[in-house]
């Protein structure tokens, strides 16, 4: 039997709850890899200390890298960070706004409040004005 016939002679004496769950699955040989004898490396213990001090350096590269983003995140982001809340902290003395500035902000928003009711207002007028013609 070739290999199609046998799948085939499978699936159909499969249950039936089991027939839609069969998928054929075509691109398996493309995936397996075959063994050939050329492929095959010994390790030397020359080979195996080669290959344990490049680990050592590659870790110790990675360990350098690691120690060099810490110092620019610290000195750069969290620097960075620490001037602007102390700029804060340097603008609202002890996290209060002085009687001038508290004023000026309230009138502000004031403002922007009676804007928005009179803009609301006039829109509503239009709308009754363009209802009743």
């Amino acid at each position: 039997m070739t290999i199609e016939s046998e799948e085939e002679a499978t699936y159909l004496t499969m249950p039936e709850q089991l027939q839609d769950k069969m998928k054929p699955l075509d691109f398996m040989p493309f995936c397996m890899k075959d063994e050939d004898e050329n492929l095959k490396v010994i390790m030397t213990p020359e080979l195996l200390e080669m290959a344990n001090q490049q680990r050592r350096d590659g870790i110790a590269a990675e360990m350098r890298r690691v120690e060099d983003l810490q110092e620019y995140n610290e000195l750069y982001m969290l620097g960075r960070q620490k001037t602007r809340c102390q700029l804060i902290e340097t603008l609202f003395v002890d996290s209060q706004w002085s009687a001038e500035h508290a004023a000026a902000s309230q009138a502000l928003e004031e403002a922007i409040a009676l804007e928005i009711l009179t803009r609301n207002l006039s829109a509503t007028k239009k709308k009754q004005d363009s209802k009743k013609k």
